[in-house]
């Protein structure tokens, strides 16, 4: 994934949690959890249909050797899974409420305006769509786990790079062919 659209995921959950940015964390990061609550989030890529594409396009007034621009594009299909833990399990702070909060402003991220929109239109990532029912797990005390709630949703990216590339205009052969036009050798730089 790029960090363009995990940025944009990012700064989406910050502005819809209420909790602020070092509380929204990504799953497998190497520091420690923050102190709860926090928002966990998993990122996975669920499929890339089709076969992509491949254009060019061509710069007449480009340098040598940089007058095609290749363009290479996937759409991919990702996965997110949104975890908040949390201290308490009624109330505006518990886990289920703030998910909640995420998952409705979820649905607006593309039609407001803001960074949070800007964000996404830079990534080319879709509003998040298919939002599963919140799960609640709640707290053991025993056991020290604390109350968590969780959903997943999918969001539709494109995947993008591109290159520079020339045209070979004209091949120079010196030495004899020998009269055989059709079958030459060209050897290529030592």
């Amino acid at each position: 994934m790029t960090t363009a659209i995990e940025d944009a995921i990012h700064g989406w959950v910050v502005a819809s949690s209420g909790l602020t940015a070092d509380k929204i964390v990504w799953d497998q990061q190497s520091a420690r959890a923050p102190a709860v609550p926090y928002i966990e989030l998993r990122l996975t890529e669920l499929a890339r249909p089709g076969q992509g594409q491949i254009n060019r396009t061509y710069d007449a007034a480009g340098d040598p050797g940089e007058e095609i621009v290749y363009h290479a594009r996937d759409d991919v299909t990702l996965g997110l899974r949104i975890t908040c833990y949390g201290a308490t399990v009624l109330g505006t702070a518990a886990p289920k409420a703030i998910v909640s909060k995420v998952r409705a402003y979820g649905k607006l991220v593309t039609t407001v305006d803001g960074t949070v929109r800007d964000a996404f239109v830079a990534a080319t990532l879709s509003a998040p769509v298919g939002f599963s029912a919140i799960q609640v797990v709640p707290g053991i005390v025993a056991a020290q786990t604390e109350p968590r709630a969780f959903c997943t949703c999918r969001l539709f990216a494109t995947d993008a790079t591109s290159a520079l590339g020339t045209f070979v205009e004209t091949v120079e052969i010196d030495g004899e062919s020998g009269g055989d036009l059709e079958n030459i050798s060209i050897a290529g730089p030592p």
